[in-house]
């Protein structure tokens, strides 16, 4: 099975390093080194999902096992940053540049409102035709995204706000801390264009975490409270 690490930031720093980064509960992080630790005890390939690539890596004997902690502070500061960093080190043969580089395979697990909206595309019974529209509009999509610091919510919406299909977007601020924001995205538009929307959103830094409310069809509908919500 992958390691499954859909972080937001995947930031690859040059041709032999990929990394991931984002806010995570204790629960949800000691599931990593778990899944790590699994796949360290066979004889294949570890396998990395970070964001919307896939890292193929094969750890070779002997391996080189770095344990940190630290705590950073500074004259004038409040708090003090403090870190837990483990790293596995080990040499494999490489002639070339080529050979040196990570086995990156991109898009592997990315699932975006369009794809969405495919599968729930109709079809017209009977026939083994589908219906004209092969792919609902999309109306409304509320996306949980997380981004750093820069650039601020200001150039996100107007970016946003400019995609293909868009009408209009509204940008909340969730959670922020010194380095990464977490923002909920509310956008409306005739026939959104979710695959350049999400594009848009890579280029600028962020992650969509999670779409929370997909809208599709000739018409806006709003959820509808039951006994059962109350």
């Amino acid at each position: 099975m992958p390691l499954r690490c859909n972080y937001p930031f995947v930031v690859a720093t040059d041709i032999g390093d990929l990394e991931t980064e984002a806010q995570r509960s204790r629960t949800e992080i000691a599931s990593y080194p778990r899944d790590l630790a699994d796949q360290l005890d066979g004889d294949g390939d570890v396998t990395l999902e970070l964001g919307g690539s896939e890292v193929l890596l094969n750890p070779s004997d002997p391996v080189t096992f770095k344990l940190e902690g630290e705590s950073d502070w500074s004259e004038g500061d409040t708090e003090a940053k403090q870190s837990i960093e483990f790293e596995l080190v080990w040499w494999r043969e490489a002639q070339t540049a080529e050979e040196s580089t990570l086995d990156v395979r991109e898009g592997v697990s990315k699932t975006s409102a369009a794809e969405f909206g495919r599968r729930a595309s109709p079809e017209t019974k009977g026939t083994g035709h589908k219906n004209q529209h092969m792919s609902p509009s999309i109306r409304r999509l509320v996306l949980d995204v997380m981004k750093p610091q820069e650039p601020d919510i200001l150039e996100l919406a107007t970016v946003v706000s400019d995609r293909p299909g868009v009408d209009g977007v509204n940008v909340a601020l969730v959670e922020t801390d010194r380095e990464v924001q977490n923002l909920k995205l509310t956008i409306e538009g005739d026939d959104i264009d979710a695959d350049a929307l999400e594009a848009a959103i890579i280029d600028l830094g962020g992650t969509v975490h999670s779409i929370d409310q997909v809208v599709c069809g000739e018409r806006l509908v709003d959820q509808i409270d039951t006994p059962q919500d109350n």
